[in-house]
């Protein structure tokens, strides 16, 4: 998590309740004195760099991750860059340089020309699909790691099968995706199951290595959004002026590639609400998850499903939180019809 330009700071935040709880407070208060404020925001938003000394003068345990006490209940949430500069917290140029590289293993390659027949078929049986082979070469697929590849064979990159000493911790982030997006939702935060950082920090990895797709390869994208009719005027001012993007609690945006999928998440709020359908007409940095999800159907990981919170569905593509979009024309609904909102992606 050192190496995270996406999200580097993470906030102090109770994650249960306990019965006698500590003052938190004042232990901030004391430990940000302590190491004179290095990498801690000045704000008293209980957010720090994850690099600041703070982490560990805060533990008993002198150790820079929770729990930094016996039985406590606090633990830390994510806090992406934008946001860590918003509390005025500098990111050192000499750890940005560094973050968000090649994995080690992204280039890794071996031969097995000299193994006879036997041996290579047993060495990559036992390696399943960490590796690609190529005559007398083998190349690992680097499955938890950053190694770009195009969204069709992502499925088998993140998901595929690999022997129990390689965890597949962005196969895993990602079913808790499809499954509940709000468990990556910073507004959701105490909802059952809430992502930890290193999930967070995974499904990142997932989605960002997935190389960018555009409307000449995946054609339009919709979004159906139910607001309250006290709102929209608001809403719809805020965007033709400022823009549209994700949420800044969301790591990732959420498009599809079908209308009825739109129409149907329009329709699934409070009754009275508008429907809003957001048509993006022009967009070059998607990130397709149709191999993904239909790897995980395969595998049957997919168990929590609901009316409310259906699984993601095979034509969904991901816009990064930072990806802005313009607002090109606004037509209003009528008697119950939805609003249609045609956007585009800026440079």
């Amino acid at each position: 998590m050192m190496g995270s330009l996406a999200y580097p700071a993470q906030r102090l935040v109770r994650i249960r309740y306990s019965r006698q709880p500590r003052d938190w407070d004042a232990r901030w208060r004391e430990a940000a004195a302590a190491v004179n404020y290095e990498g801690v925001a000045t704000d008293g938003s209980y957010i720090a760099l994850l690099t600041s000394p703070i982490w560990r003068k805060l533990s008993r345990f002198d150790l820079p991750y929770p729990p930094f006490d016996f039985n406590s209940g606090m633990g830390v949430d994510p806090v992406d860059y934008e946001e860590a500069q918003r509390h005025g917290l500098t990111i050192p140029e000499a750890t940005i340089e560094g973050m968000d590289g090649e994995s080690l293993n992204a280039s890794l390659e071996a031969s097995i020309g000299k193994m006879d027949g036997d041996l290579q078929q047993a060495f990559t049986r036992a390696l399943a699909d960490c590796v690609e082979v190529e005559g007398d070469r083998v190349y690992y697929t680097d499955p938890n790691g950053t190694r770009p590849v195009h969204w069709s064979e992502a499925g088998k990159v993140i998901c595929g099968q690999r022997p129990p000493v390689i965890p597949d911790t962005q196969a895993r982030a990602m079913v808790k995706f499809v499954e509940d997006q709000r468990q990556f939702d910073r507004a959701q935060r105490g909802v059952q199951g809430y992502a930890t950082q290193e999930e967070w920090q995974a499904l990142y990895d997932a989605v960002t290595r997935i190389q960018p797709t555009d409307v000449k390869e995946s054609g339009t994208l919709y979004r159906g959004m139910s607001i309250p009719p006290n709102d929209v005027d608001r809403f719809l001012s805020r965007i033709r002026r400022d823009g549209y993007q994700a949420l800044p609690t969301k790591m990732v945006d959420s498009w599809s590639r079908a209308e009825e999928t739109a129409q149907r998440f329009a329709g699934g709020g409070k009754p009275g609400n508008e429907r809003i359908i957001l048509v993006n007409e022009d967009y070059r940095s998607g990130h397709r998850i149709d191999a993904v999800v239909r790897a995980l159907q395969e595998q049957r990981r997919l168990v929590n499903k609901t009316d409310k919170h259906p699984h993601t569905n095979e034509s969904e593509v991901l816009f990064l939180q930072a990806a802005r979009h313009q607002v090109n024309k606004i037509v209003r609904g009528r008697d119950g019809t939805p609003t249609y909102v045609y956007v585009s992606e800026q440079q």
